[in-house]
This record gives structure tokens, C-alpha cells and sequence, in this order.
């Protein structure tokens, strides 16, 4: 059986029956029937994406709202549910990440940690995040921005001159896991729909979580995480609240740790696993 995705997947590699889709090229393409993949794990993105929906046996959605819009459009076609997977990290200490990360930048051990993370600052809300550390009144929070050197460089002028530079770090992406590690709250306040899978990532690592509504991300978190919009201030009172609180830190971490765990690559295997043996 084979498949066919525009975003890569290291783990499919691992299933004995699912192999990749390869096209048909030089004088094959021309003298020989047209073939397809099994399966299509459908990217809105892809210019071909209607004719391997027709042509597939089973397409993957990877959302409910993009399950309902297939299920719309190609009625009589096997459609699968499956959502995005992250690999989870086997172990880590939060209390151990917060103490390095302490003695890289020179912080307090009452320091708090706020990231935000995205491959597109503009429309995954850079600004917004920006603004809402800019309002918020507990004291002892570092702000990390993430992103690669490119991105970086176009806020780090901006930023400079707040009023509240002080609060914010500037990281490479490499580091990622080393901020999530020791992060407390992300916040992505995304005007994107597609399934932002940072979301997932920054859960295992025991991050209580804040998106958009209108981020399919959405769909795997509860009432508390959400945001009205992508620049719903009102997440405010919430983030003050629980930066104050241990507990509920710990408490809501751990639950989104939990929760994480339920989309691990070797889930998403099993499943496809299935689907290559029918």
C-alpha cells in the first residue's frame, strides 16, 4: 500500500506495509495508466489535492472541520480521522529545565516563563503576545520569543525600544525544547486554522496552553485554553492567575502532559498500521 504527503513524516518509515508514493516519470508517465496512492493525507495547501482526493482509496483528515469539509465534498469516499503527532519527550525536570534556564540569563528563582513559538510571526500572532506581556502586571515573567534568526531580527528593534524590554528573550529555534522544558504558559494567539502542532508540543512538556478558537488546535483542548479570537485580551486574567498559582501550574501541566501523550507518533502508527493491513 502507499501514500502520498507534501509534509514530511519520519515515524511512517517505521510501517512495513505503507510505502511512499513515487510518480511516474520519463516515458512511464506517458505509455503507462495512470496511478495513484492508497492513501492521501490531504494538505489544503496542495495543488493537486483534488485529484488525489478522488483517486485515493482513503484520505487523512487531519481536524474534524477539515473531516466535515471532505466528507462534503467527496461523499462516497473513505475518509479517516487521524490528528497530528508530536514525539513525546521520554523524560524531564521541570524544576532542573527552570534552574538552567535561570543560570543562562541571570534570573530569579521566582521567575516565570511565557513563550510563544511560530514558523510565521505575523499571522501566528507576534503581535498579540507581545501585547499581552506588555499588560500583564505579575512581576516576575520573562517573555521567550522563538523563532529562527530571520524572524528574530524583525521584532528585535521593536521590542527594544518597549518600556517593558526587560521582560523579553530572544531565542533560536534550536533551543525549543530547552524554553518548552522550562516554560510554564504558551501562548499562541494564531489567526491560522491549520492544526498547529506546537500546541501539542509545548503540552508535553507540561505548558498550560492559550490558542485561538478558530485554530483546529482547538479541538483537543478544553473551554479553559481557548480564546475568543486571536486577540482576545480578556486570556489575560487567566495568565495572571495562574502564574501566581504552584499548584494550579503543576496541576494543569501535568493534565496537558496527560493529554499530549494521546498523540505520540506511535499512536498515529498503530492506526495507520491498521489501515495498511486492510
Amino acid at each position: 500500500m502507499t501514500y502520498s504527503s507534501s509534509t514530511k513524516m519520519d515515524f511512517i518509515d517505521t510501517i512495513e506495509n505503507l510505502q511512499e508514493f513515487k510518480e511516474q516519470k520519463g516515458l512511464k508517465k506517458f505509455f503507462s495508466k495512470k496511478t495513484y496512492p492508497d492513501i492521501y493525507f490531504y494538505n489544503s495547501s496542495d495543488k493537486n489535492k483534488d485529484t488525489l482526493c478522488k483517486n485515493a482509496k482513503t484520505i487523512i483528515a487531519n481536524s474534524k472541520r477539515i473531516y466535515g469539509i471532505l466528507k462534503t465534498r467527496y461523499e462516497n469516499k473513505n475518509i479517516e480521522l487521524i490528528y497530528p503527532c508530536i514525539d513525546i519527550s521520554n523524560s524531564f525536570s521541570k524544576p532542573q529545565a527552570k534552574q538552567e534556564m535561570g543560570d543562562i540569563y541571570g534570573l530569579r528563582t521566582e521567575t516565570k516563563f511565557v513563550t510563544f513559538y511560530d514558523s510565521d510571526f505575523k499571522n501566528g500572532g507576534i503581535k498579540e503576545f507581545i501585547s499581552m506581556i506588555n499588560s500583564l502586571n505579575f512581576k516576575f515573567v520573562k517573555a521567550c520569543i522563538i523563532g529562527d534568526t530571520k524572524s528574530l531580527d524583525t521584532i528585535r528593534l521593536f521590542v527594544a525600544r518597549l518600556k517593558t524590554k526587560h521582560r523579553f528573550l530572544l531565542i533560536e529555534e534550536d533551543n525549543i525544547d530547552m524554553v518548552l522544558s522550562a516554560s510554564d504558559v504558551f501562548i499562541s494567539p494564531t489567526q491560522k486554522k491549520t492544526f498547529n502542532t506546537n500546541i501539542l508540543k509545548a503540552m508535553s512538556y507540561a505548558n498550560i496552553v492559550f490558542t485561538s478558537i478558530d485554530n483546529d488546535a482547538s479541538e483537543i483542548l478544553d473551554n479553559y485554553s481557548l480564546m475568543h479570537s486571536h486577540n482576545d485580551m480578556t486570556v489575560l486574567f487567566k495568565i495572571e492567575r495562574i502564574l501566581q498559582s504552584e499548584s494550579d501550574l503543576k496541576l494543569i501541566g501535568e493534565q496537558n502532559l496527560k493529554t499530549a501523550s494521546g498523540y505520540s507518533c506511535t499512536s498515529v502508527v498503530e492506526k495507520l498500521n491498521k489501515l495498511a493491513l486492510a
